[in-house]
């Protein structure tokens, strides 16, 4: 279930708004089995998603020369980062969203192409309220967009497991057109004396790159459902046969914004303004 903390810093409005693009057999798979699929960090573009910016490296590698080495099991503390960090991209996940006020041509373009697909309109106080109590423990927030080489972000603690996971609330600024909200949750296991967390995160490096189903309470999770821009009356019928054949049918379906023309806008406006 959703858990906050103070990393995962929420939108200044609960109600804020949130998009998620998808294709077709994305979107069937989540109607299907009602859950949200959560991407492996392992599965991203971004080869620098999880890493520390260069200031942070820069540091961390001033540190290692001092670090006593029964803490790593290696003579090169340098190659076990390399490691860990292989580890940890399996065993994060997220799901992303992308935050605005109404639907964006871009995110259109960026996410579907020409691909048959729909965006699910939701807001940052239904994803948090969409899980249950069996789902792992979800943090919630925005993502921070920062410069990788002049700026820093705080360095692994030892005794602290989010130090880990905090590199994953930040991307790099140029991205920050994507404008981010992110679900995550981890699955890092509990150090020992025997086995510190740099030990665990290389043995997790072994773990298959795949992400996680979690259930959702999608009459909660979904606002409304759009289609793209210049989609047929049938691919809309289809849509809505997919939503009220999982009892969804309180969900609406709608068309795209984009199709709009000024001429319908100001003949919509003239009869509601009850012109003839």
């Amino acid at each position: 279930m959703y858990k906050a903390h103070p990393d995962f810093i929420p939108p200044d409005n609960e109600n804020q708004l949130i998009w998620r693009y998808m294709n077709i057999s994305k979107f069937y798979h989540l109607i299907k089995t009602q859950t949200l699929y959560f991407s492996a960090a392992c599965q991203f573009q971004d080869r620098f998603e999880g890493s520390y910016t260069k200031k942070t490296m820069e540091y961390d590698l001033m540190k290692i020369r001092t670090e006593p080495q029964n803490l790593i099991s290696s003579s090169d503390p340098r190659e076990i980062r390399a490691l860990a960090f292989e580890g940890l991209k399996r065993s994060v996940f997220a799901s992303c969203w992308f935050m605005d006020d109404s639907e964006s041509e871009a995110m259109w373009k960026l996410y579907l192409g020409n691909k048959d697909g729909i965006a699910i309109k939701s807001s940052y106080k239904r994803l948090i309220n969409c899980f249950g109590s069996d789902s792992p423990d979800i943090h919630v927030g925005k993502i921070k967009y920062l410069d990788y080489v002049n700026e820093a972000i705080p360095g692994p603690d030892f005794n602290d497991i989010y130090s880990f996971v905090r590199p994953f609330i930040y991307k790099r600024s140029a991205f920050k057109h994507e404008q981010e909200l992110r679900a995550m949750f981890h699955e890092l296991p509990e150090p020992t004396e025997e086995n510190h967390y740099l030990n665990l995160l290389v043995d997790a490096r072994m773990k298959r790159c795949s992400g996680r189903p979690v259930r959702v309470d999608l009459n909660t999770l979904i606002d409304e459902v759009y289609i793209p821009p210049m989609s047929s009356t049938s691919f809309k019928d289809l849509i809505e046969l997919i939503l009220s054949s999982h009892n969804l049918d309180s969900v609406k379906v709608k068309c795209s914004i984009l199709d709009e023309d000024p001429v319908s806008v100001f003949r919509s406006m003239s009869e509601s303004l009850g012109w003839d």
